[in-house]
């Protein structure tokens, strides 16, 4: 765990930035954006186009984000009056951003003279790469953390981070613990497993694009694996700010895209070319 990545002495003043930010709200976006015009100007669209569409792709994304997780958690920001504009280093709900997206990804489409489908297709590969940077900043900030485990694969977090934290406080609720026992707790290392499927998923798009696949193909199929993996990851996740109701919602959510995905790609897969 590394929640400040680099600290900075400029004009006698320090300044730190943290993993969270590094990875989530740096290098995400960028390399997104790279992989964007990469993807779009070897289909025929503009550098300028492929710029723009890249750059507004993103911008929308990080603020469907945080718009909601600020409706989810709204209770959150109320009760400990955090500023729900603010750029910290937690509070972005991504499957938000990408679903708050797809009305300006429509109009981008239309921008870049794509079909939606196809346009579809050509960013998917960003958006999966984008899942590894996301998760490996998550790892390092300590957040999105997973439950305890006896397997030999679990990590343990340090003294002051955030999963230490919690547990320590759900124990001792419980009953008083040594500090010695805690210490030795190993938690599923949740985001690692996400980091890994968002490879998984960029190497699968790029090669059904690549393959020239129906319009739609390349974008299901990898929306479909996301989608199975974060039902299955949801059982190894710890959620400590979020209701018995906010759980239920987000298992449900994936469970209706994982389904909705599916059966776009059998009604694209046997429409007639």
């Amino acid at each position: 765990m590394k929640p400040n990545l680099i600290d900075l002495n400029v004009f006698n003043q320090t300044i730190s930035i943290g993993s969270y930010i590094m990875f989530n709200l740096i290098l995400n976006p960028l390399i997104v954006i790279i992989v964007n015009i990469i993807i779009l100007t070897k289909q025929s669209v503009s550098l300028l186009k492929a710029f723009v569409s890249s750059i507004i792709i993103v911008i929308t994304v990080i603020i469907g984000a945080r718009l909601t997780h600020v409706i989810i958690a709204w209770g959150y920001y109320r009760d400990f009056s955090v500023n729900p504009f603010s750029l910290s280093p937690s509070g972005f709900a991504m499957y938000g951003g990408f679903i708050s997206a797809l009305p300006i990804l429509y109009l981008l489409s239309r921008f870049t003279k794509k079909s939606f489908f196809r346009f579809l297709d050509y960013i998917t590969p960003g958006w999966a790469i984008g899942i590894f940077f996301n998760k490996i900043g998550c790892f390092l900030n300590g957040c999105c953390f997973g439950i305890p485990t006896s397997s030999f694969i679990g990590v343990r977090y340090p003294e002051g981070s955030s999963p230490y934290n919690f547990y320590y406080n759900k124990l001792l609720a419980e009953a008083p613990i040594d500090i010695v026992t805690l210490s030795s707790i190993s938690i599923h290392p949740v985001q690692l497993y996400e980091a890994i499927i968002g490879i998984f998923c960029f190497v699968i798009a790029i090669y059904l694009i690549n393959k020239h696949y129906k319009a739609g193909i390349a974008c299901f199929i990898t929306v479909a694996i996301y989608a199975f993996s974060r039902i299955v990851f949801h059982f190894l996740r710890a959620f400590p700010s979020s209701t018995t109701m906010n759980y239920y919602l987000i298992l449900f959510f994936y469970i209706i895209v994982f389904l909705f995905t599916l059966f776009m790609l059998i009604k694209t897969n046997n429409q007639k070319t």
